[in-house]
């Protein structure tokens, strides 16, 4: 399961990719199942890896995934990785989870908001976001969802 860790802030990000991209021509139930549907998924994931994390708890405490090499500058080298352990782990479930009710109960209370769209792409990016920072597994990357 520890492979699938990516996926977890994943899933926000493509749902926020595809409101801000085409999100305008969705209908709007399209675009509540893609926004509310893609953090819907990622709690999936995050509530399954933590069942998991529990039952069978990694060797080190962590889960680590490095997904690609950032940049190097002398002795500063950064990657572009996630870290999950115990504490984190709590928080990714709190987000992912409560985020979903959110994104659930927005689908019908802003129903006759014009920037429908725009409004669950943002709520997508601001999970995005917030996994980001709780999951980076260095000062850079926690950065760039702090920023985000």
């Amino acid at each position: 399961m520890q492979q699938y860790l990516y996926l977890i802030p994943a899933m926000p990000l493509i749902g926020f990719l595809l409101l801000i991209t085409g999100g305008a021509q969705f209908p709007r139930y399209v675009t509540a199942i893609i926004g509310a549907g893609s953090i819907c998924v990622s709690a999936i994931i995050a509530i399954t890896m933590g069942a998991q994390f529990l039952l069978y708890p990694p060797s080190d405490g962590i889960y680590h995934q490095q997904l690609w090499h950032w940049f190097n500058i002398g002795k500063l080298h950064a990657d572009i990785g996630l870290h999950l352990d115990a504490m984190s782990l709590v928080f990714v479930c709190i987000i992912t989870f409560i985020g979903a009710l959110i994104h659930i109960y927005s689908t019908s209370f802003m129903e006759h908001d014009r920037d429908y769209s725009r409004f669950f792409a943002s709520m997508n990016l601001f999970v995005w976001a917030m996994l980001l920072l709780v999951m980076a597994d260095n000062l850079v990357l926690l950065y760039l969802g702090w920023k985000a």
